[in-house]
């Protein structure tokens, strides 16, 4: 699966069809751009699921997600009164809506535009989204912190070096997964892919951001 920012900037600007076999025009419709919305980034089903009204009864009915006040990005608004009662549908993102058939914005190509109406229904996935890139930061207190070589447990005694966070005044490192909870891995300059201990901190010497706080290093 895929995050929705990655979504956004593989779809926009074109006309997204639905993934499965279909006999109609669906190509540009506002309801394929939600099918592969679910597919890609979310792992549900796409299939018929009715005009773009029909998703506030259907969606929920079918488990995958709830009702909710008031939206975040991923979720689904379902605007019931629009296009001659058939409905509009697309997904919040960072205060806007990304959608396509709409004409007010990028010629009804899939696009962020303006919420043009207070007459939705939020639809909230039961899937967490998957997270755009994270980094973990490693306080500019932290005099030394370990890191262990991929092919063993992540132990004291099995380090491979130390990294310098005070002598650097903080580092920040692109997380590039983890090797078990509380144990992430991260690309050095000087060591290469190692994994690094990110347990419990009751010392406020790391953190895991979706910005890095200080240098990044790559």
């Amino acid at each position: 699966m895929i995050s929705l920012k990655k979504f956004i900037e593989q779809t926009q600007g074109q006309a997204i069809d639905v993934h499965f076999p279909h006999t109609s025009f669906l190509k540009g419709q506002c309801v394929s751009l939600i099918q592969e919305y679910l597919r890609l980034c979310l792992g549900q089903p796409d299939k018929a699921r009715g005009h773009a009204k029909d998703w506030a009864i259907n969606y929920v009915n079918e488990g995958l997600g709830t009702i909710v006040d008031s939206p975040r990005n991923g979720d689904i608004l379902v605007f019931p009164n629009e296009c001659n009662h058939f409905g509009h549908i697309g997904i919040y993102y960072n205060g806007k809506i990304y959608d396509q058939n709409n004409t007010r914005h990028d010629q009804g190509r899939a696009g962020l535009g303006e919420i043009f109406s207070n007459d939705y229904i939020t639809l909230r996935p039961n899937v967490e989204l998957v997270k755009d890139e994270q980094y973990l930061n490693l306080s500019n207190l932290a005099d030394t912190w370990r890191v262990y070589p991929m092919d063993v447990a992540p132990v004291v005694g099995n380090e491979c070096k130390k990294l310098l966070p005070s002598k650097f005044n903080g580092l920040s490192y692109t997380i590039k997964g983890f090797k078990q909870p509380n144990v992430a891995i991260i690309e050095t300059r000087d060591f290469g892919q190692v994994q690094i201990y990110v347990g419990q901190d009751v010392s406020n010497m790391f953190c895991i951001t979706d910005e890095p706080i200080y240098g990044l290093i790559k």
